[in-house]
């Protein structure tokens, strides 16, 4: 199964690049809370990340630890969602950051959480370059 949405993502990875003929230098994807990654026994982000890194050559580097446990967001309003994930995860490291990196997500539903992960990686960076992020998501609710 996880090939099968790693091609449905590597689809929209190709859509992206012709758009924008970027040069990405890395990918790296949203992390999970420890509670929900004990619960669940894997990140799929982080291994559809992982999958279409190797494929397209790309560096994939874990850049985000998550700081709380969150409920799950499908349960709550857009407000909810923004006011919760607002200062909800940190960098790991300046080092692994790159000019252009693509953040992947399995669901988009509001954006606050590629927003605000966005956020912590443009501003952990901002010393160095600007930092351009592209969000690469599964699917949309």
């Amino acid at each position: 199964m996880e090939l099968v949405l790693a091609a449905m993502l590597a689809f929209a990875y190709e859509r992206l690049c012709e758009a924008i003929q970027p040069d990405f230098h890395a990918i790296t994807s949203v992390p999970l809370a420890p509670e929900r990654l004990l619960d669940r026994g894997f990140n799929q982000a982080e291994r559809l990340a992982i999958r279409l890194a190797n494929w397209y050559g790309l560096s994939y580097s874990p850049m985000l630890e998550r700081l709380r446990h969150t409920e799950k967001q499908s349960l709550k309003t857009r407000r909810s969602r923004v006011v919760d994930m607002r200062g909800n995860f940190a960098a790991v490291s300046t080092a692994l950051f790159s000019p252009t990196i693509i953040l992947v997500d399995d669901i988009y539903t509001t954006g606050s959480t590629l927003d605000e992960c966005a956020r912590v990686l443009q501003q952990a960076n901002q010393i160095e370059a600007k930092t351009t992020v592209y969000g690469l998501l599964w699917a949309r609710s």
